[in-house]
């Protein structure tokens, strides 16, 4: 009811301003993709030419600045409605419906080869979610901030959060820029900076040829097949890295790009070949990582196929159910904001148009492997080996010993709960529902599941559910609340990188990023909550609360050791993909 009376409140505000602005505002969806989405967001080239070290006030135009106001309310009001919301208790699971593809689920998503559940979970259906979509649709159609002759985004740090609006400040304060990324900056290697730890740790692969053990590789290069709009650099690429030993940290040595080899020597167009490389990364954090991977194919699928062949009182169902709760949901509603029409976000704020994004996806969904998600198995098939704390001779994988760490938490809960209710693999594959929750997940998860886990016995049911458990609360952690705190920096970690090197992206581009932010958060139930009372009984009981004990455990070794930036906190994360 709240977000509801706020919404009111944005639309009150707004329908006093819109009359004003409505004649010169974009009439159609295509025509606001022109004024924000192509290489008009280039920024104006007198603000592109300063330098990191200029302070000068940024200057916009009054209409723009008007416009900002506008939309920052907005997103006060609508967060501040999402996030007064508390979920001290889930509601009781029910029985779900059956499965569709995505296209016809909502025929604006031709994404192929993907499901979701027919109708949300009642618990779940959320009509005040439904306003503020259809109010948030709205804006972007008619009430566009973006416009030409902007100023481009700054290269000085203070420039950048100069612009980042007080209210949101209020809401959610601005971290400082991360040491990892901050030290990248100043060696002018920020690849190498990131290559072991943040959100970006995970694409660095051992590659070491016959004379040179210590070489890595960050390849892009299958994004060269994806044009961009007009007047961006392709994504593309790869980054080959040594380890130095004596510093224990990752060097970037070339780029290779269309083509071409870049080094330091090589200038201003290394700076701009480490941006479209940390351009893709970025990119396909967002994309992939996050909205395909994450929130469509393992948490999406997950939890359609829970509700629909698990019912409310079986012991997986109920073991499952904190990590999924409000998924569905969040896919159904938020998607349209994202990648509905060509005004959407992710043509806007990325690269490619709308057509080539689908694209895109789709031939991400086309090679999705569920092993992949497995972070044990997938730093393990990059080659980089875990070693815990830094030692003499091997690589300190910050990233790897953080999320495995995690990992093996999440994996132990798993296996002991198993434990209590299925004695052996006879008692697992004689359980009809679990048998029809595996072909299930055979059948619609992209490429199946058995090639992972061959059949459902107790290994492979641990194994399946650790990783949805993992990508729900985790891998969601890194490439969305984490990769915010990086990709906030828009001056090193850009999403559009202009072929010109004189050339920026417009402010607007930081403007929408944040918006996004807010406009899509939600009320989150934490993975540290008590989940006990959802067991079936004193020993399923013991098992939440032992993870909860081991995940307390965990955090309180990590505050000793100092907080990071790319650090992953048990009391950080979501206990699944709320938003």
């Amino acid at each position: 009811m709240h977000q509801f009376k706020n919404v009111v409140t944005s639309l009150a505000l707004l329908s006093v301003c819109l009359p004003a602005f409505a004649s010169v505002q974009p009439d159609d969806l295509q025509t606001v993709q022109e004024n924000t989405g192509k290489f008009e967001l280039v920024g104006n080239e007198s603000a592109a030419n300063t330098t990191s070290a200029d302070t000068s006030p940024i200057s916009l135009p009054c209409g723009y600045r008007f416009k900002r106001f506008i939309w920052t309310k907005v997103h006060q009001s609508l967060f501040l409605g999402s996030n007064t919301a508390t979920t001290a208790r889930l509601p009781e699971p029910a029985v779900g419906s059956d499965l569709v593809s995505w296209q016809a689920h909502n025929p604006l998503l031709p994404f192929s080869g993907i499901y979701t559940a027919r109708t949300l979970p009642t618990a779940e259906d959320s009509s005040s979610q439904k306003l503020k979509v259809a109010f948030y649709s709205f804006l972007r159609k008619y009430f566009p901030a973006a416009s030409s002759g902007l100023p481009s985004i700054p290269d000085g740090n203070d420039r950048l959060t100069s612009l980042f609006p007080s209210e949101y400040t209020a809401l959610l304060p601005l971290l400082p820029m991360p040491a990892d990324l901050k030290r990248g900056q100043i060696s002018n290697d920020v690849i190498g900076a990131l290559a072991l730890e943040g959100p970006l740790g995970a694409y660095i692969k051992h590659t070491p040829s016959a004379t040179d053990n210590n070489l890595y590789k960050i390849n892009l290069s299958d994004y060269y097949q994806f044009p961009v709009k007009e007047g961006l650099s392709r994504l593309g690429g790869i980054a080959t890295l040594r380890y130095v030993p004596e510093q224990n940290s990752m060097e970037t040595v070339s780029i290779e790009y269309e083509g071409q080899i870049y080094t330091k020597a090589s200038g201003e167009e290394w700076k701009h070949k480490q941006k479209i490389m940390l351009m893709g990364m970025s990119t396909d954090t967002t994309v992939v990582r996050h909205l395909l991977h994450t929130h469509y194919i393992v948490a999406g699928t997950f939890c359609a196929v829970n509700n629909r062949y698990l019912l409310p009182n079986h012991p997986l169902r109920l073991l499952m159910y904190p990590h999924q709760y409000s998924t569905l949901s969040v896919n159904s509603m938020n998607t349209p904001l994202l990648m509905a029409n060509a005004g959407s976000y992710v043509p806007v704020f990325f690269s490619y148009d709308r057509p080539t994004a689908v694209n895109l996806i789709n031939q991400k969904i086309g090679s999705f492997n569920i092993e992949n998600m497995d972070i044990e198995r997938n730093t393990t098939n990059r080659g980089m080996t875990i070693t815990g704390d830094a030692q003499e001779g091997t690589v300190n994988y910050k990233y790897g010993n953080n999320t495995i760490s995690l990992w093996n938490i999440i994996k132990k809960h798993v296996g002991d709960y198993i434990d209590v209710y299925y004695t052996n693999d006879t008692a697992v594959s004689e359980d009809p529902q679990i048998r029809q929750w595996f072909n299930a997940l055979q059948q619609y998860i992209p490429n199946g599941i058995t090639h992972y886990a061959a059949s459902p016995t107790k290994t492979n049911l641990q194994r399946l559910i650790t990783t949805f458990i993992y990508t729900a609360s985790v891998e969601h952690e890194i490439v969305g609340n984490i990769e915010v705190n990086y990709g906030i920096w828009h001056n090193l970690i850009p999403s559009q990188v202009p072929r010109d090197i004189n050339k920026r992206p417009s402010i607007d581009i930081f403007h929408q990023y944040m918006d996004i932010s807010f406009a899509t958060s939600a009320p989150s139930i934490k993975l540290t909550d008590d989940f006990s009372y959802l067991a079936l009984d004193d020993a399923g009981k013991q098992s939440f609360k032992d993870f909860r004990t081991a995940l307390l455990a965990y955090q309180q070794a990590l505050e000793a050791r100092g907080d990071n930036t790319y650090t992953v906190f048990p009391l950080k994360l979501e206990a699944g993909t709320s938003a």
